[in-house]
């Protein structure tokens, strides 16, 4: 058994990014004949008027069981009930792995947490039942602080949590380097990047609408994803295709910003032309993404950035519909301008334009490029092809006795 632990916020099997991440490992190690459990630390919905995602405490998605070990799935509006609520959630993981360690092994506890707390609680837990102890990193910490203050916290940060484990795996070269960086053995760092289910996300003959779509799916914010610098580009490029449409799919995490990116649209002249979908259902983004002309993201630069690539790139890729991209974090090092994706320099607006214009007005030449971006995705990104590299990661920890493997803390 392989247990997967969820930080505090990041719910199961519904999500966003976060829990496509967890998903995706869950999936691929019980694809490779790992048995899987996965156990969410604290609740993950807001409870707040929009309707939760998330509303119960135990079953099984994919043929995988789950258990929000706090016992709930909706935070609590009290401060000491919430309290409690982050406890309970911690006792009650550490007896689940203790039952399940009565049943058979655990072979490794993989945390998905950037809490200091939970990666010293769960170094315990892995002695105790002699679990290979990974973390799993998929950003960098503290990547919004810069200058002394940042360089400060990060340093305490890489002390004061990294020692507690015996491997990790990352989801970037870049991310692979900062975990060796905070003392763990090369040897011990897996890089495995994102992952997607490219059976679910495939080419729907017949799905591309006309007139054409431009399309982004993920939270809808700037800092991030880029969405206003993507509003403004499709305004260029709507000015001499005028029956171009751009859709917007998804919003922010609490609360709605689609007003905001509306009036930046109505600014522009062309709010007629951009539809705002809000939060759909997950089984609803494959055929939302398969009916797009093009499918964009123009993630701005950021150390965030610089560390990764979004699950959505592998997700588009997989939809065979042809990609714009932002050369960020790891995509140029999977994919070729012009060859299997479209790559422009992030933080340009015109050549994010022209690129726009490119495919739009090149439609045989962006399907072919569609199809062998779906390709890279097939062969690096499907959850079965990490999650085998996974698993063969964990065996071979597990079948490690050397010292580096069992650090003192």
């Amino acid at each position: 058994m392989i247990v997967i632990l969820v930080q505090h916020g990041i719910g199961f099997p519904n999500g966003t990014a976060p829990t496509a991440r967890v998903t995706g490992y869950a999936r691929g190690l019980k694809a490779s004949g790992r048995e899987v459990l996965v156990l969410c630390l604290g609740t993950s919905e807001s409870g707040a008027p929009q309707a939760p995602v998330n509303t119960y405490a135990t079953g099984t998605a994919h043929g995988i069981p789950f258990e929000y070990t706090c016992g709930s799935t909706t935070r609590s509006a009290h401060f000491w009930r919430r309290q409690w609520t982050r406890a309970r959630g911690l006792l009650g993981a550490v007896r689940r792995i203790h039952a399940q360690r009565q049943v058979g092994p655990v072979e490794a506890i993989l945390l998905y947490s950037k809490s200091p707390l939970d990666a010293a609680l769960f170094h315990f837990v892995s002695r105790a039942t002699g679990a290979v102890y990974i973390v799993e990193l998929c950003e960098l910490p503290f990547s919004g602080h810069r200058g002394v203050v940042g360089t400060i916290a990060k340093g305490v940060y890489g002390r004061a949590f990294f020692p507690w484990f015996d491997a990790a795996v990352a989801i970037s070269d870049y991310l692979r380097l900062h975990a060796v960086a905070c003392g763990i053995s090369e040897a011990a760092v897996l890089t495995a990047p994102v992952m997607a289910d490219t059976d679910e996300f495939r080419p729907i003959p017949g799905a591309v609408e006309s007139p054409p779509v431009v399309a982004y799916c993920g939270l809808l914010n700037q800092d991030k994803d880029g969405v206003a610098t993507l509003i403004e580009s499709f305004a260029r490029v709507s000015a001499g295709l005028p029956d171009v449409r751009l859709r917007l799919i998804g919003d922010w995490w609490a609360g709605t910003r689609i007003p905001e990116f509306r009036a930046i649209a109505e600014r522009l002249g062309i709010a007629d032309r951009v539809s705002f979908l809000g939060n759909v259902a997950r089984s609803e983004v494959p055929g939302l993404l398969a009916q797009a002309s093009v499918l964009v993201l123009a993630r701005p630069r950021s150390p965030q950035a610089d560390a990764g690539m979004p699950t959505k790139v592998a997700e588009y890729l997989a939809s065979g519909v042809p990609t714009v991209l932002t050369r960020t974090g790891e995509i140029g090092a999977f994919l070729r301008d012009g060859v299997s994706a479209y790559l422009v320099p992030p933080d340009d607006g015109p050549a994010l334009t022209a690129a726009l214009d490119h495919v739009l007005n090149h439609g045989a030449e962006a399907a072919e490029v569609g199809r062998r971006g779906r390709d890279v995705a097939v062969q690096n990104f499907d959850y079965r092809v990490v999650g085998a590299h996974v698993a063969a990661f964990v065996a071979r920890l597990r079948a490690d006795d050397s010292p580096e493997r069992r650090r003192p803390v």
